[in-house]
């Protein structure tokens, strides 16, 4: 395999005939596909394991009936992924696994969002995405709502807002952005059409670490054959080796456990009661809670024990360790004149 990585999206809308799951296969070799995100797939567990043939050497996938929903993830047989885990749910809505590729590991989330306002859902798949993540990893979804409704929606109406600003505020929050809008700001294209609503939208999509853009050799949107949704595809330039980011980020799904947001509003009460004579700019306090571990103190948690999201398991162990008692005031310190 070369050092490119061909990536497609695409909600499959069912596949339960012989013939068009054979289509749809034949099609992703013709494209040359190293991995693919399906949705809708409508199998079962048993037809599921059908797909592996031909180029296909591995399969993952979330069932529910054979006629409503299905999550799949197909990878070449010629790519040098080594599976570790899963995670999945019984509602045929999202896989989740992790592996290693070409000696750095990769995390592969695809989600089939429900019809309808579901910002619990988003922020879920999110923090779900965030927890297992430990670097490089994608995360493709049919989201069922518009990041933008002026740009993603040929029609005015607006769908599912509070699912929509879940996914802004949560994407945002751990480092992802959604790529196509990353790189055509203001560009308007479809990738469904609705012959209820008679109107196209932009529901398909890829997101993707920030730290990681640099990688992206293009992002296309095919045209609507097979399905009434488009294959959307994403090509990225893959080292033998990804470079682990330097920089650190607050692990948002702490937010959901009590102990640990106690933890933190006590450290922000320490740190507003040591600076008190001192006037702050906002900017500056921001900055100082962002670098919390690479500045003056170390936040230690265990995300093993909350990985699943519906659970709410208390963290094993959340503290916070300053090194020691500054001469000067706490994030204020300049380097002493000699």
């Amino acid at each position: 395999m070369s050092s490119t990585l061909n990536v497609i999206t695409f909600n499959v809308r069912g596949l339960g005939h012989p013939i068009k799951r054979k289509r749809v296969l034949t099609f992703l070799k013709k494209k040359k596909i190293d991995i693919a995100f399906l949705q809708e797939t409508h199998l079962s567990n048993e037809e599921h394991k059908k797909l592996k043939r031909d180029w296909v050497g591995q399969v993952y996938f979330s069932s529910f009936t054979s006629n409503k929903r299905g999550t799949a993830l197909l990878i070449h047989k010629k790519l040098p992924f080594i599976f570790k885990e899963q995670y999945t749910d019984c509602q045929g809505r999202h896989i989740l696994i992790r592996g290693m590729l070409h000696g750095q590991e990769l995390t592969l989330l695809n989600v089939h969002v429900p019809n309808e306002d579901s910002p619990k859902f988003m922020m879920d798949m999110i923090t779900l995405f965030n927890q297992y993540n430990t670097d490089f990893g994608i995360i493709a979804r049919d989201f069922n709502c518009c990041m933008d409704s002026n740009l993603d929606k040929s029609s005015a109406t607006v769908s599912n807002p509070n699912a929509s600003m879940a996914l802004r505020l949560a994407s945002m929050d751990v480092g992802l952005v959604d790529v196509w809008r990353e790189f055509n700001p203001t560009r308007k294209d479809y990738n469904f059409y609705s012959t209820r609503h008679k109107s196209y939208s932009q529901l398909d999509l890829f997101f993707f670490p920030q730290d990681h853009l640099s990688s992206i050799i293009s992002y296309d949107i095919g045209p609507i054959l097979i399905s009434d949704h488009s294959p959307v595809y994403l090509r990225l330039s893959l080292p033998q080796q990804i470079n682990p980011t330097k920089q650190w980020r607050f692990n948002a799904s702490l937010l959901t456990n009590l102990e640990a947001c106690n933890n933190i509003r006590k450290w922000l009460d320490q740190y507003r009661q040591e600076n008190a004579a001192y006037q702050l700019k906002k900017e500056r306090t921001e900055n100082t809670i962002k670098c919390i571990r690479n500045t003056a103190g170390q936040l230690k948690y265990d995300t093993q024990s909350i990985k699943n999201p519906s659970q709410k398991i208390p963290l094993k162990r959340i503290s916070i360790d300053f090194w020691k008692e500054y001469p000067y005031p706490l994030f204020l310190m300049t380097k002493r004149s000699s």
